[in-house]
């Protein structure tokens, strides 16, 4: 009978193979660990530049905002409403998130008798303290920093995720105010003949964080 010797050298190179990728593994983690709990002053005195943010649009928050944030998140709510009897479909648009906010649904154009309604169908947005719906000048395409620039208040957002019908009175003195107004004026006439177009986009806005969850382009401009 033969004996046949085989080599031991192909098993310890994979088991050289395998304790490398472990310890790889476990670097990679503890580095992610550590940059995670160093703050952004920190990370610049240490001389690494400036940290990533791993929220976009959120480093600016302070302790108690990012908690209001945390907390909002946890608790999502939803509303369902039917939508409008005899409403003319005038075209629709989808919802994108932004600061690095999650958001999903289908924005729709409607024409009714009373006026022009603005429905959110299927949406889903990360939920926040005080969320709004703002109509904005700026095309939904432009930079997060501009999609505020001129928007103006249509209301409180009721829910984070469902569907929902938004009424915006065409000609009529019923209309958005401007951000941060305390008044009951009126600014501006959505869709009145004597103006051109006003909006382009429909944003929804964390009014006390000041941030830009989400935007959908208009189907067509107001």
């Amino acid at each position: 009978m033969t004996i046949v010797q085989t080599s031991g050298r192909p098993a310890t190179r994979a088991r050289r193979i395998v304790l490398l990728t472990v310890v790889l593994t476990g670097m990679l983690a503890v580095g992610w660990a550590l940059t995670r709990a160093i703050d952004a002053k920190a990370w610049e005195r240490l001389g690494w530049g400036v940290r990533p943010d791993p929220y976009p649009g959120t480093m600016a928050l302070d302790a108690a905002q990012r908690e209001l944030l945390e907390r909002a998140m946890a608790d999502p709510r939803k509303l369902v409403e039917p939508a409008p009897d005899a409403a003319e479909d005038r075209g629709s648009s989808k919802l994108q998130g932004r600061s690095g906010r999650k958001a999903k649904g289908t924005l729709k154009l409607l024409a009714t008798s009373d006026g022009l309604v603005l429905r959110l169908e299927d949406f889903e947005v990360d939920n926040g303290p005080d969320l709004r719906l703002e109509l904005s000048p700026v095309p939904a395409d432009a930079p997060t920093t501009e999609l505020r620039d001129g928007a103006q208040v249509v209301g409180r957002l009721p829910a984070s995720a469902g569907a929902l019908n938004v009424r915006i009175p065409v000609d009529s003195a019923e209309a958005a105010t401007p951000r941060g107004s305390t008044t009951e004026t009126p600014a501006a006439r959505v869709g009145s003949s004597d103006d051109e177009a006003d909006f382009e986009s429909l944003l929804i806005v964390d009014g006390r964080l000041r941030l830009v969850f989400a935007v959908a382009p208009l189907p067509e401009p107001l």
